[in-house]
């Protein structure tokens, strides 16, 4: 029986043409994929080798001076990232490390692109996830109701085979038929990925935890249009139904998440971001009073902690001690007004999940962009690393000019050469583990489980009520 239907599939015209398309589309965008990521890493190393060189040689000067010349970390592109790019286009690929202030990650790729070329976007991954479920669609709609409509039907039932086994049969052949497809585009995707740059001992992990995901997400869409061709009695009804199904839960409610999202937690605007730090900075949280007040009682304890009767009578650098205090307050608050928005953030992310109604679609790519490291929790984990350096940086420069120089400093005093620089040790930056990334997706695996379930059970019902 097995055999039969996926001979019956494989001889299908309608499959072949469908399924030379997929392969020349996994082609050349795994192609072009793969040398736009060649290129931006080359591009990369380039660019921090230049960025490095002219942080450790940018001359004698005062400590601050040369904290505030700053320098850029850039966050490492994961190879998966050619399959699913995810946020990588608009979420900024370097941030600024300065004194003082937490930065946001800038320079995104969709900056610098033309409108022409945002048209023209399109990624292995939404190849997958949006259009394999149309081929499914396209080759198993009629499945069944065909057979019905040519009297095969009746037959089978009059020679003892059952409608369990009859579905099942044509659910595997219609699953066989597309990983037949697949199974090549994932091998050249696999052998491209073992050669790029950046590529770890948790790549093939992550590949095996995506192409599950897109199983049993194409096992979804199988069950469905087999079920869906046994209970209506007309392939063209069977047909409007998976159309349906598809234009909304993967075309549409993923964007009308989105949008329900934004609507119902709104995030403040840049301007509004940086002047409630700038206030809760100069006049305190509540109970700490404001910065003049806070740096008077620090000069004062400065006094009293040395016995001198001024800051220049003290015996290491004030102006770097004050810095260490007066950031710290400000990091306090910074620390405040940032998990603020990336808890905004994060119910966004929740909201527009469960504004798509629980899609498929959406869960599925959450997962493959999870395992790319291209989702809002990596770069969460980027920039709370870049901050964490940032002020290791901050901290081992005022160390050292409080070491090596007395009282109130003039800024123009130059007394810190390249050693200083030198010293400061790069950013390494250490990726979410993939044991963290598939925590983070609890809900988007108890939903995939769910759809799998709903979709087997339907499979089931439209057996028990398929008539000849």
């Amino acid at each position: 029986m097995l055999k039969k239907e996926i001979t019956s599939v494989l001889k299908d015209g309608r499959f072949r043409v469908l399924a030379l398309i997929i392969l020349l589309l996994s082609a050349s965008l795994l192609l072009v994929s793969e040398q736009k990521y060649g290129a931006s890493a080359k591009e990369r190393v380039a660019i921090d080798q230049a960025l490095r060189k002219q942080w450790e040689f940018q001359g004698d000067k005062n400590p601050h001076r040369g904290a505030h010349f700053g320098q850029y970390v850039l966050r490492p592109e994961n190879p998966i990232s050619i399959l699913e790019p995810g946020l990588t286009a608009v979420s900024g690929q370097a941030l600024y490390i300065e004194p003082h202030i937490r930065n946001v990650t800038r320079f995104s790729p969709a900056a610098d692109e033309t409108i022409a070329s945002r048209f023209a976007q399109l990624s292995p991954m939404l190849l997958l996830y949006a259009l394999l479920p149309l081929m499914l669609i396209a080759i198993a709609f009629n499945s069944v109701s065909l057979e019905r409509e040519q009297g095969t039907l009746r037959m089978m039932h009059a020679l003892g085979v059952s409608s369990g086994r009859l579905l099942a049969a044509k659910l595997l052949a219609s699953q066989a038929a597309i990983w037949m497809v697949l199974l090549p585009v994932g091998i050249v995707a696999g052998i491209l990925l073992s050669y790029l740059p950046g590529n770890g001992a948790e790549m093939w992990p992550r590949l095996g935890v995506t192409a599950a995901s897109y199983f049993a997400y194409l096992w979804i869409f199988g069950s469905l249009c087999i079920g869906a061709s046994a209970l209506f009695k007309r392939s063209r009804t069977s047909l409007i139904f998976m159309l349906l199904f598809w234009l909304v839960m993967v075309m549409t409610m993923p964007r009308v998440g989105t949008a329900i999202s934004t609507q119902i937690v709104q995030t403040p605007s840049a301007e509004e971001f940086w002047s409630d730090i700038k206030t809760d900075t100069e006049d305190g949280l509540p109970g700490d009073g404001t910065q003049t007040a806070r740096m008077k009682r620090f000069d004062e304890s400065l006094l009293k902690k040395y016995n001198v009767n001024s800051l220049d009578a003290l015996p290491l650098g004030v102006n770097a001690l004050r810095r260490l205090e007066r950031d710290g307050y400000a990091e306090r608050v910074q620390d405040v007004h940032f998990a603020s928005l990336w808890q905004k953030y994060m119910q966004q992310k929740s909201l527009a999940f469960l504004g798509s109604g629980f899609s498929p679609a959406v869960a599925i790519k959450n997962v493959a962009m999870a395992m790319a490291g291209t989702d809002l929790d990596s770069q969460h984990h980027f920039e709370s690393a870049a901050e964490k350096y940032r002020r290791e940086v901050n901290t081992l420069i005022d160390k050292w000019d409080i070491e090596n120089s007395q009282g109130v400093t003039s800024f123009d005093s130059r007394y810190a050469g390249n050693n200083v620089w030198q010293l400061v040790p790069k950013m390494k930056y250490v990726p979410m583990s993939f044991a963290q990334g598939l925590h983070n997706l609890s809900s988007e695996f108890t939903v995939i489980a769910a759809w799998l379930a709903a979709a087997t059970l339907f499979l089931i019902f439209a057996a028990r009520r398929l008539k000849p």
